[in-house]
């Protein structure tokens, strides 16, 4: 297929984004919350007068200053000044209706807006999915399965995609609707504009939403000169992979980790202790809950499942109204796009799967992601024990026959009185589901008091975005480690057990208290150390706050 041929594969009829939408993901490619913020306010847009941008409205925000920033001039100015410090930044822009480049000399770094179609670097990816993938069917299939998706979705300049759900989607492609793709994992990495990522959880990519209908084009043009019109099979895809909630990992995937990002954080961590100096930052405005703040970014840190065990690690906080539970749950939502389940209006079949309908529930389009569960003293003992489920081990909600895939992280809310209160409406064994259990008393004078006047102090002050940022970029950075565990530390990390074992109730809470090791010497990006193991086991034995 010649390069030239590439304006015979797109055009503007055919092409998915609008100028708005194209706009919005410029902007977003360049800008980041603080950004947007200051230029929503700077053009005196009522969206921003009361609004703090996080990661569940960042897309609104962005798509708000579109609608009014219109022309190349426009939006050029609007990124004039923008630190270009992330590798989606420094790929530019290539879309229809506006293309974005950036410019570095020895002095300076600009970016010039213009109109589209940006021909020139799509013949570029055109040429490096036919050098891969002519004559494979197997990577065309791949390639069309990693690029299909709606366009009506899109809600990010960037699209990340998992190998797994790829190879779902591509097995669309094949005659007998089914693709087995392993040996091509690594060769869509090779084209411009799809970059690999390793996690623990397996093999993903990441593609900037403009490239996308380029390489699906090409990829469809090769298929179909192999084999003539192609007609997509009638295949049911899973709901899981139609959720609307999305998974952990790709809140994170809007954050670009740069070379002076992890400058900054080692030379933090020579200086102080991660759990000590981080746990600041989670829910700011909440005074006097340190082993709180500490457990929540253990739980943002910890790995996921893998091989079988559980390594994602979850909290369940108590107490009586006004004690700053809510305050957690808001910063959790409007900052890491925790999925927020009001326990008191949903039932077993809202969180499992509901037969009338024939839709998943909250918990299974949950999967993966991360959720706050509220007012979990108002849940009937079904939907109780759906929530738990996933929020546990197995993260398998068994119904109807059905294994449905529920693998949850998050927080447990409830207005229960005492630890007393929950075993009398329930049973012991529910505190098993969790790593962290925190009984949130009510404060004293005292702390009432200095709590106040912090509240007084920062009266109606918007927040700094770059603190939550700071924190995220951290959290992106550790999650991508994976310490060691030296044969001489858990020698010492062993005998420390052996030495409290009465303390320990069951098996799951001994190794609860390994997996919240492993996430502190994360967080301290190095590796474990039985210091790590006295922190957990401290943060794990002690709930009361």
């Amino acid at each position: 297929m010649p390069t030239a041929m590439i304006t015979d594969l797109l055009t503007e009829a055919t092409w998915p984004y609008d100028p708005v939408t194209e706009r919005a993901l410029l902007l977003e490619r360049f800008c980041k919350r603080d950004t947007l913020q200051t230029l929503g306010e700077t053009l005196e847009l009522e969206w921003f007068d009361d609004t703090d941008i996080g990661y569940h409205n960042e897309w609104e925000a962005a798509t708000t200053l579109a609608d009014v920033l219109e022309t190349p001039a426009e939006l050029e100015n609007a990124v004039a000044n923008v630190p270009i410090n992330g590798r989606r930044a420094k790929a530019g822009f290539h879309g229809w209706h506006y293309v974005a480049e950036v410019v570095t000399s020895a002095d300076t770094t600009e970016i010039t807006v213009t109109e589209g179609p940006a021909w020139e670097e799509w013949a570029k990816i055109a040429d490096d999915v036919r050098a891969q993938a002519d004559g494979n069917d197997t990577l065309v299939s791949f390639l069309r399965g990693m690029t299909d998706q709606d366009a009506s979705s899109v809600q990010s300049d960037q699209r990340r995609i998992e190998f797994s759900t790829a190879q779902t989607y591509g097995s669309r492609y094949t005659d007998d609707g089914q693709l087995y793709a392993s040996h091509v994992a690594t060769e869509p990495s090779t084209i411009h504009g799809i970059q690999t990522l390793k996690t623990q959880s397996g093999r993903s990519y990441s593609l900037l939403q403009e490239r996308i209908p380029v390489i699906a084009a090409v990829a469809e043009a090769l298929a179909t000169a192999d084999t003539g019109p192609i007609t997509t099979p009638e295949q049911e895809v899973p709901d899981e992979f139609d959720r609307r909630i999305p998974k952990f990992e790709e809140v994170l995937d809007t954050v670009d980790v740069t070379e002076s990002d992890i400058e900054a954080f080692e030379e933090i961590l020579a200086e102080h202790e991660a759990t000590e100096y981080w746990a600041d930052y989670i829910a700011p405005t909440v005074q006097h809950r340190p082993r709180a703040k500490r457990a929540l970014l253990c739980m943002l840190a910890s790995p996921n499942d893998s091989h079988g065990t559980k390594g994602r690690t979850n909290a369940i906080i108590y107490g009586p109204p006004g004690t700053g539970k809510t305050a957690f749950k808001n910063f959790l939502v409007e900052e890491f796009g925790a999925y927020s389940i009001d326990g008191a209006r949903v039932s077993q079949a809202d969180l499992t799967y509901n037969k009338r309908t024939d839709e998943d529930g909250l918990l299974v389009r949950a999967h993966r992601g991360l959720a706050v569960i509220e007012e979990a003293d108002e849940l009937d003992d079904d939907a109780l024990g759906a929530a738990l489920t996933a929020l546990g081990e197995s993260g398998q909600i068994e119904i109807r026959e059905m294994r449905l895939p529920a693998e949850v992280r998050g927080v447990l809310l409830g207005n229960y009185q005492s630890r007393d209160d929950i075993i009398a409406a329930h049973s012991e064994a529910l505190f098993n589901r969790f790593e962290f259990v925190l009984h949130f008393d009510r404060l004293d004078a005292d702390q009432r008091d200095t709590a106040i006047d912090w509240q007084y102090d920062h009266f109606r002050k918007p927040k700094d975005p770059a603190d939550t940022e700071f924190l995220k970029t951290y959290i992106a950075w550790v999650r991508a480690f994976d310490p060691d565990i030296p044969d001489t530390e858990l020698q010492r990390i062993k005998e420390y057990k052996r030495d409290r074992i009465d303390d320990l109730e069951n098996v799951r809470e001994g190794i609860s208290i390994l997996t919240v090791a492993y996430t502190i010497a994360r967080l301290n990006h190095r590796n474990l150390r039985l210091h790590d193991y006295e922190q957990a086991y401290d943060l794990v034995a002690n709930i009361e706050e």
